[in-house]
């Protein structure tokens, strides 16, 4: 199944996501805190969409969400995502007061309305669910924030979830605007070492997930999940391929690390994970940043976390399809030209001419100063020269 995300409102270069097409990489940005300016945050959506991000997510959780998510819009050439249930839980928390079921479809089509391409949903946390997630013997029960919140709300409203209850309303705001869909998930594995077939938890909000995507594939509206968190390389292909197969192949995404312990070097971690889960069928990464388990990422940390979901994305294409070309477009200058190759080949050719040009680690007979002389090409081209 393959979704087209650009919605009618901006009419943005559509983004395709889905089994045919080349894996989908989400930077996120937003504003955590009261003291961040819009004008840095506009910088950051176009240092992470220079870096080459297909999508960004605006997970602003402060001040005017409707104003600030309405400047980005109008600078983003890319679709743009957001989590709905931020907008409705900031201001009814900051008041301490609890919002009607309504307030959340009134939220969600404002939102659709604005321009946003994808929203993110975290419909699949039911009223049920508080009282038994001990149950579940997960050490870490719940990791998702937007869940978190529609636990809250859902407890001091004392109604279902709103998302859940009104999917058809929502389905029908979606055709209007040509909204797609990403189903948060609220119980997303915390901990590798929650993570597993045995999980039950996950699997069972994979069986809700699986119901709604039902839903809007009959209605004709675009629909992706998002899957794994935590997750070891040994158990990502079992657990991509039956999330796939409980929500009837809609499109995956992973915001995904592969170790609890990578803290500081997170976008590594993320890097291994996500290339194994595109390997096994995931088709869209989310950055994530080195410092993503320690505090607000720095815009350079969101630019080289963009970059690492590139390589990863690449290498879980390449070995899924077995689709070499540019690999081997890098091999045979190789050959040619010595080890440097030729950058347009590369992955971030500007940052390898950029590389070349400072550092000087070029030399004339065009072999690197890794090992000058002795650089295996050019001793053989000297040898076929004699």
């Amino acid at each position: 199944m393959n979704i087209r995300i650009s919605s009618s409102v901006r009419n943005v270069k559509p983004v395709l996501m889905g089994a045919d097409h080349f894996p989908v990489v989400f930077s996120n940005i937003g504003m955590s805190s009261a003291d961040a300016p819009l004008v840095g945050e506009i910088e950051r959506l176009r240092a992470v969409i220079a870096a080459g991000a297909d999508a960004v997510s605006d997970l602003t959780l402060v001040g005017d969400i409707a104003y600030e998510q309405q400047k980005m819009l109008e600078c983003s050439p890319v679709p743009f995502a957001s989590v709905a249930a931020y907008e409705v839980y900031s201001p009814v928390r900051t008041a301490l007061s609890v919002p009607h079921p309504e307030d959340f479809i009134r939220v969600f089509e404002a939102q659709a309305a604005r321009g946003v391409d994808i929203i993110t949903l975290h419909a699949t946390a039911r009223t049920g669910d508080l009282s038994s997630l001990d149950s579940y013997g997960r050490l870490i029960p719940c990791t998702s924030r937007g869940g978190a919140m529609m636990l809250e709300l859902m407890e001091k409203g004392g109604y279902d979830n709103p998302y859940y209850s009104y999917f058809e309303d929502v389905l029908k705001i979606c055709k209007r605007y040509r909204t797609c869909i990403s189903l948060g998930p609220c119980y997303r594995p915390g901990s590798v070492v929650d993570a597993g077939e045995e999980d039950a938890l996950h699997f069972a909000e994979l069986a809700r997930m699986g119901e709604l995507v039902a839903a809007a594939q009959a209605a004709g509206v675009g629909i992706a999940i998002e899957g794994i968190g935590h997750a070891p390389i040994n158990k990502i292909p079992t657990l991509v391929s039956m999330a796939r197969s409980i929500t009837h192949g809609a499109p995956y995404r992973v915001l995904n690390v592969a170790t609890d312990i990578a803290m500081g070097f997170d976008h590594v971690s993320s890097a291994i994970g996500s290339s194994v889960a595109v390997q096994y069928g995931a088709d869209s990464i989310t950055a994530v940043t080195r410092s993503e388990h320690l505090g607000i990422p720095t815009l350079p940390d969101l630019v080289e976390a963009v970059r690492s979901a590139r390589v990863a994305a690449h290498c879980g294409y390449v070995a899924r399809t077995g689709d070499l070309s540019r690999d081997e477009q890098m091999a045979r200058a190789r050959h040619e030209r010595g080890c440097i190759g030729c950058s347009e080949a590369a992955l971030f050719p500007e940052l390898v001419s950029e590389y070349i040009e400072k550092n000087r680690v070029v030399k004339k007979d065009e072999s690197c100063t890794m090992c000058g002389d002795f650089c295996p090409f050019v001793i053989l081209k000297k040898k076929g020269d004699a």
